[in-house]
């Protein structure tokens, strides 16, 4: 693994943790939304369980007191009685019955709630912006509203739907029935966002520690499956830069002689499977010790290196064998018919002569030149490389004793 992969797998890993805690807090968010939600629809069905209660009833009567006096909205003929024992009762109908659980509700839990209406009875019971709001939509067929909104300067999930009248009613309301609408307004609950907020950041906080407990988990193992690897691939490339030195000529940067024996083994395989011509060509630089000994062994190692570079120009298919095979020799194996060997390797002598190196002390040509043997083999089976390697080498042998700087055929 490369250290981009190793970076691009982080930040992949990291990305995704982080889309499943946005997701998750979506989910937590909503499910935050939803329980509030259920919430304030018990408490507007209990709040009318509580009038339907009262109504079908016909009212309670309670002490009057201070903190229940009459109702002064309330008109019915026995609104208020005496016991015989000289107590004073006053009617709790179910709107006055629904107000004062509400002040209950709100002194105890924080719950508000609340009958309100287009056109209220009790000043009192007008509607705010939001509530007016609900009560238009429910004229025009709404069921429900919920939201979240700031109400009295806190955050609120507010809940309201519509009251429907009740003929029980009509007990503390002895009205025409065709007379009176067939909805009383609604019943607004109001929640306390705090307590919901609180779980939820609570909630938040356990998946963010979980998520990044996960994270880190698995950009450790990461780490640690990268640092395995890093060394893994560190012996890879020592032992694949032994392997090269062991095949690689060092100083030309072309195949040394093993390596050439090692391929030449397949390429003559493959000329035996499908009858193939295999050429051979040996190369060997012309006076090269005396062009050392004149220019010294630094030039004679460059000299090495611009030959290796012209030649290996020439073979660039996929089966063509090239190395340097000892000393100032270097040696090419391709797949062609004597003819079409022959050319080449006038061309590679040619080539090398063309790059115009100054050897004085050569008596074949001002320039550094190559002699070169070429000698071509149809391989059969039960036959070694060595054959045409052989045969390569006497003609190199013909082209040095006939003045160098030549191609030569085995004699």
């Amino acid at each position: 693994m490369s250290r981009l992969q190793f970076v691009v797998l982080a930040l992949l890993w990291t990305m995704l943790h982080g889309l499943s805690l946005s997701w998750q807090y979506r989910q937590t968010e909503a499910l935050s939304h939803e329980i509030a939600h259920e919430q304030a629809q018990a408490f507007f069905a209990y709040a009318v369980s509580v009038r339907v209660w009262s109504a079908r009833h016909g009212g309670v009567y309670v002490l009057r007191t201070p903190e229940s006096p009459p109702n002064p909205y309330l008109k019915h003929p026995r609104r208020d009685l005496e016991t015989r024992q000289g107590l004073t009762l006053t009617m709790i109908n179910p709107a006055y019955m629904s107000r004062q659980i509400a002040a209950i509700a709100a002194e105890e839990v924080g719950v508000q709630f609340r009958i309100t209406s287009l056109e209220p009875l009790r000043p009192e019971n007008a509607p705010d912006d939001w509530e007016h709001a609900a009560l238009l939509a429910f004229q025009s067929g709404d069921t429900e509203k919920f939201a979240r909104v700031v109400w009295q300067d806190r955050p609120y999930y507010r809940y309201m739907a519509p009251l429907p009248f009740e003929t029980a009613c009509l007990q503390c309301h002895p009205h025409d029935p065709d007379a009176l609408p067939k909805t009383r307004g609604g019943i607004s609950v109001s929640l306390p966002a705090a307590a919901f907020d609180a779980k939820f950041q609570q909630r938040v906080r356990e998946l963010a520690w979980v998520q990044g407990a996960l994270m880190l988990l698995g950009l450790g193992g990461l780490v640690g499956f990268y640092a395995v690897n890093r060394q893994q691939m560190l012996r890879l490339e020592k032992a694949c830069k032994q392997a090269r030195l062991a095949f690689i000529d060092p100083m030309t940067r072309v195949p040394n002689r093993r390596q050439f024996a090692f391929l030449l083994k397949k390429l003559w395989s493959t000329a035996i499977r499908h009858e193939l011509p295999v050429t051979m060509m040996m190369f060997d630089l012309d006076h090269f010790k005396a062009y050392n000994d004149h220019l010294g062994h630094h030039q004679g190692d460059v000299c090495l290196v611009a030959i290796a570079e012209t030649l290996k120009g020439f073979f660039r298919r996929p089966d063509d064998l090239f190395a340097r095979y000892g000393g100032e020799e270097f040696c090419a194996a391709v797949v062609c018919n004597p003819e079409q060997g022959h050319k080449l390797a006038e061309q590679l002598r040619a080539a090398v002569e063309n790059l115009r190196m100054s050897h004085p002390e050569s008596d074949a040509s001002p320039f550094v030149t190559v002699s070169v043997g070429v000698a071509t083999v149809y391989p059969k089976q039960n036959t070694h490389p060595d054959v045409v390697l052989e045969l390569a080498d006497r003609a190199l042998y013909q082209a040095k004793q006939q003045g160098r700087n030549r191609v030569c055929l085995p004699p």
